[in-house]
């Protein structure tokens, strides 16, 4: 118990920071609970007069004006919390209050209609009806039993539990993820503070275990406000919450405790208000039910690309040269085709503006809504008819950056304004006149743009053009590779075999000094770990791959294989790299994953293949998914002693192999592919055979 009090008190601290502050008067008062001592006459009068003031509210909202209508309803909730700011006990109606008044400050600036029906009326109903059944019943009895020591607390536990799907639902209607993110924050806090002022949590092991996961849950969620919130962040908290709603100890005894959209008042006739239609409650991610082995469509060109939305609800198929196809898997069927007698340069989801974007050759930008199917063409560049160089969605997915010959331009999306980084203009006149190459920093914040075949590299504030640095470097006709790290502020660029480190507080530009074999050269960076602590550099002359320490800018670890096949996974906790052995006509599929702490070797395994074959590899949580023709394996990397899972997709083999497409669902459950004919299927992961 000396654990849980701990916690309790961590909690407290929590939720009355920064981030929690509120008004004293509307204060739920944290650790604040009802005792028996502060059962008084005064306390039940304060509870009888404002669930009657409540009532009066209802029915004189009906006679308001839309426009004052919310202003009016706020008042009358506020006036009944100052009233009772001598009582600070919580009986369930005040939490109904207090909690309406919070979330109504977090869809400040949201519809007024909205708002009031969906949160302020159907907090008030709440408290009426839990004053009735819950509130009042709990005073009679306390005042009956004064003298008894056992004392029971109103049913905190049940009545948590009763909103926990409403604070999700109401979280999907903020037109923000930071929004949705406060809304969640504060259900978590809530649910755990309902939780641990109930008598079910007394000597409950489970009760206290969710509150552990509540509080560690509430830690994160501060991260998540520091480091951007994005789908997945939330995803996250709303399963946390899903799985108190399961697994959590109510008191016994209780009446049915309904959520606020659920009320039904008995005098309630031709109701004022609109209940607005409500999401369903997400399984996370959103599950679609179809059977394993459907066809979802079938291409007109040879398939080239599969994506899935964040949200694993939609899937995007592009083929090689002109046509994007998307299916809704919720809806079961084809929410639309972007195609254009253009060739097809770069496509993928917008989540900022749940559309999805295709760029054909001339700057031309097809849009498509995910929720309409609605499709708009718009021009990303003002000088169309420019042969195309390069585009690049920012981080942040508020620009384009479209960069060919000597100019860079950026297309604003929201607004579709289309501008010039005057700059680059600038700068072009003292060295060759053609952009080599550009690319942006992993933070989205810094464009590095190479002139002259590596004469020299620029760094820009790409939205203001403020250069930031800017190096002369050796000349070479070699291709440059260009990765920025902003946990050190350093770039590492490969050009012509050579390994260089560019810090970009002193501009400082050097040759990384390495006890590399002689005559072997850096053959190319590869990928950057997620918590961006490690690059993976293949060197060589392409036999092995190395692993550099960004913190200490030097190599850990060195791996041979001269295979292509090489991933860190989502966590950065995991590493992978295959390769192919054997003869031609026959031969093996080697591969090992390591733990990117130590750089040992978790698991190895060997597969045969057949020649030529196409495969993928998946990192999802603990699991590593590889995908081929036929099958599918998955391995548990949490028991990697164990034998995978196999599951047999075909019998008559109608993978191509030389054009094996797939994607994996975020949570690893389901597997979308293609097949030789151009056909798509689905499979889900926990019913095959």
């Amino acid at each position: 118990m000396k654990t849980l009090s701990i916690l309790f008190l961590s909690l407290s601290f929590l939720i009355s920071a920064p981030g929690f502050a509120q008004e004293s008067m509307y204060d739920e008062g944290v650790d604040t609970e009802i005792t028996q001592e502060d059962i008084s006459e005064d306390l039940v009068l304060w509870a009888k007069n404002t669930a009657l003031k409540l009532e009066s509210a209802l029915t004189e909202l009906k006679s308001k004006r839309q426009a004052s209508k919310k202003e009016f309803f706020i008042q009358k909730i506020k006036e009944s919390v100052q009233e009772a700011q001598n009582y600070p006990q919580l009986l369930l109606m005040r939490f109904c209050l207090n909690r309406a008044l919070r979330l109504d400050e977090i869809f400040r600036g949201h519809d007024d209609d909205l708002v009031l029906n969906l949160i302020l009326v159907p907090a008030v109903k709440q408290a009426i009806d839990l004053y009735r059944r819950a509130d009042l019943p709990f005073l009679e009895e306390s005042f009956k039993n004064m003298d008894q020591k056992e004392f029971l607390p109103p049913p905190y536990a049940a009545f948590t539990k009763s909103n926990i799907h409403y604070f999700i639902n109401i979280s999907y209607f903020h037109r923000s993820w930071a929004g949705q993110l406060d809304v969640l924050k504060y259900a978590v806090a809530w649910v755990a503070q309902d939780m641990k002022r109930s008598s079910a949590t007394r000597l409950n092991a489970m009760n206290s275990n969710l509150i552990i996961k509540l509080e560690k849950k509430f830690e994160k969620i501060i991260e998540f406000e520091k480091e951007g919130v994005n789908y997945t962040h939330l995803i996250q908290i709303r399963n946390a919450l899903l799985e108190v709603f399961e697994k959590m100890t109510v008191e016994k005894n209780v009446f049915p405790i309904d959520s606020p959209l659920q009320v039904s008042l008995d005098e309630e006739k031709n109701s004022y208000y609109f209940v607005p239609e409500v999401p369903e409650v997400p399984v996370a991610p959103p599950f679609p039910l179809l059977s394993s082995g459907d066809v979802l469509l079938q291409h007109k060109d040879v398939i080239q690309d599969i994506r899935l939305s964040q949200d694993d609800r939609y899937v995007m198929v592009a083929g090689e040269n002109k046509e994007i196809q998307v299916f809704d898997l919720k809806k079961n069927n084809l929410l639309g085709t972007i195609q254009s007698p253009l060739q097809l340069l770069s496509y993928g989801f917008l989540n900022r503006f749940n559309k999805v974007y295709a760029i054909y050759a001339e700057q031309v930008l097809i849009l498509m809504d995910l929720e309409t199917g609605l499709k708009e063409e718009v021009s990303v560049t003002a000088l169309p008819d420019h042969p195309y160089f390069k585009a690049i969605l920012t981080q942040d997915e508020k620009y384009f950056v479209v960069g060919f010959a000597h100019k860079i331009f950026l297309f604003d999306i929201e607004n579709r304004v289309t501008r010039e980084v005057e700059i680059v203009s600038q700068i072009r006149h003292r060295i060759d006149s053609y952009i080599d190459t550009f690319d942006i920093s992993l933070d989205g914040r810094i464009l590095f743009v190479e002139y002259g075949h590596g004469v020299a590299l620029y760094a820009l504030d790409f939205t203001s053009g403020e250069i930031l640095q800017s190096v002369d470097a050796q000349k070479s006709n070699a291709y440059t590779q260009l990765e920025y790290v902003s946990r050190n502020h350093m770039a590492y660029v490969l050009r012509g075999g050579v390994f260089y480190i560019w810090n970009l507080e002193n501009n400082v530009f050097k040759k990384l000094e390495d006890s590399y074999y002689r005559d072997h050269f850096f053959h190319g960076m590869k990928k950057i770990s997620p918590d961006q602590k490690y690059l993976l550099v293949r060197g060589g002359n392409g036999r092995e791959y190395r692993i550099l320490d960004v913190a200490s800018n030097s190599f850990l670890h060195s791996i041979s294989s001269y295979g292509e096949a090489h991933s860190f996974s989502e966590t950065g906790e995991f590493f992978l790299v295959a390769q192919e052995v054997g003869e031609s006509y026959r031969r093996e599929l080697s591969f090992q994953v390591f733990r990117t702490d130590h750089f040992s070797s978790l698991l190895t395994q060997t597969l045969q293949q057949e020649t030529q074959e196409r495969y993928q590899f998946f990192f999802r949580k603990n699991k590593l998914i590889y995908v081929r023709r036929t099958q599918i394996f998955e391995f548990d990397l949490s028991h990697p002693k164990n034998e995978p899972k196999i599951y047999q997709l075909y019998n008559d083999a109608p993978f191509s192999y030389y054009n094996l497409i797939a994607a994996v669902s975020s949570e690893g459950r389901f597997v979308i592919t293609n097949d030789k004919d151009r056909k798509v299927y689905f499979w889900k992961l926990d019913n095959l055979d």
